[in-house]
């Protein structure tokens, strides 16, 4: 072998070591999560309004929300800071915040978490109902809100806590399932 040819192999090996060395997965690089490898990736979009309608067409509720991003694989969606008007003809619309929440494909069924609140809205000068819970899935072609975890209702400076609650929201009633307990002050 003449010098020209060790010359060359010699650079052949050493462009094979450094692209090695700098190629290999240095031993604190985080290994490959196969639970989000070849997820599909669904749209987003930024302070947007979702408007569901009845039957018969007319708006039932106006969710709006900072963020809401799609998953490809249902259509559901997920929400963040949360806030829905729900207003299906009941005499007393409601209105919901909560900091995240999910959304069915076909907006029949929401779910709220995080710091959820609950209030009506009612006529000049009616104190209005409050609730705080954690949790909550609404469910519309129902007219229902619901949770089984614990409940604060607050009207005025009366407060009641249970475990657990179904609100009918077109009769403007609540229903509480446990451990109810509450004080009333004149």
């Amino acid at each position: 072998m003449n010098q020209r040819n060790l010359l060359i192999t010699l650079g052949l090996i050493a462009f094979v070591i450094v692209n090695w060395w700098l190629l290999k997965p240095s031993a604190d690089a985080p290994a490959d999560d196969p639970a989000t490898e070849d997820q599909p990736i669904g749209w987003y979009v930024r302070g947007a309004t979702i408007i569901g309608a009845g039957e018969s067409g007319e708006p039932v509720y106006r969710l709006t929300a900072r963020l809401i991003e799609q998953n490809p694989v249902d259509d559901s969606a997920n929400l963040t800071q949360v806030r829905v008007r729900y207003d299906a003809g009941a005499d007393l619309p409601w209105q919901l915040t909560a900091r995240e929440g999910w959304i069915a494909a076909d907006g029949q069924t929401i779910r709220l978490t995080g710091n959820v609140v609950l209030r009506d809205e009612p006529a000049d000068g009616v104190v209005p109902t409050v609730v705080r819970t954690d949790a909550l899935e609404m469910l519309i072609d129902s007219d229902l809100a619901r949770t089984d975890q614990e409940v604060r209702i607050e009207r005025g400076r009366n407060t009641l806590t249970a475990l657990g609650m179904t609100a009918f929201l077109r009769e403007d009633r609540v229903q509480l399932q446990s451990d109810v307990s509450g004080l009333f002050q004149p």
